[in-house]
């Protein structure tokens, strides 16, 4: 192969990885929302995932604290949430409609101030 074609041939398999490989798991969140001590709070959410990467049935939702992904507040294992958010949260959210939507159920003064992040 001579040297154009295998410039050629780089540049293409370039592009191509750069477009599935340059992909990756977004989630949106409201960033703040408030609510009273005792009540339900729903947390709108919504991701993207590069096609390739699951069959929708096999996606997961997995909530924790924003920076502290050992603190996990749902998780389809309950055996792994905090004791403190136990029987608290329901995934409303659809998964394989790329929908992460969260409820917290009897909000807690230590409630306060917490970031969720989905993956």
């Amino acid at each position: 192969m001579d040297h154009k074609r295998k410039i050629t041939m780089c540049l293409v398999l370039a592009a191509i990885c750069s477009s599935v490989f340059g992909e990756e798991w977004r989630a949106t969140v409201s960033k703040n929302l408030e609510a009273l001590v005792g009540s339900c709070v729903v947390l709108p959410c919504t991701f993207t995932h590069p096609e390739s990467s699951l069959p929708n049935s096999r996606l997961r939702g997995i909530w924790h604290r924003k920076d502290k992904w050992e603190e996990i507040l749902y998780d389809d294992d309950r055996t792994k949430i905090l004791d403190n958010f136990k029987g608290r949260t329901k995934l409303l959210g659809n998964l394989g409609e790329n929908n992460c939507t969260l409820e917290v159920i009897e909000v807690k003064d230590h409630d306060n101030g917490l970031s969720f992040v989905p993956h």
